[in-house]
């Protein structure tokens, strides 16, 4: 996430920028409910990418590697699945 993201969120949260070049922000209350719930899914978007790469260089490594090597990447791709539907159910709650 960069400086450009955070101003769109905030912006799309509802707050405005005021004072001139100042870079000052007003948010209300549920304003910056609105920015911290677009932070933690921007967030959240961010971990389900890493973790189902992880998934998939786990399951072509298990299918592509040593045989005694098998369990060790089936258990890996399990735990970046795993992890990757724990963060998707975050955001669903």
């Amino acid at each position: 996430m960069n400086r450009e993201d955070i101003i769109r969120m905030a912006e799309e949260a509802g707050s405005h920028e005021y004072g001139p070049r100042t870079r000052n922000w007003s948010f209300e209350l549920t304003q910056l409910e609105r920015f911290a719930a677009l932070v933690a899914a921007s967030e959240r978007k961010t971990c389900v990418k890493i973790c189902r790469s992880e998934a998939d260089r786990a399951l072509f490594n298990f299918q592509n590697d040593l045989p005694q090597n098998e369990p060790f990447w089936n258990g890996a791709e399990q735990m970046a699945s795993s992890c990757e539907n724990l963060i998707k159910a975050r955001g669903n709650s």
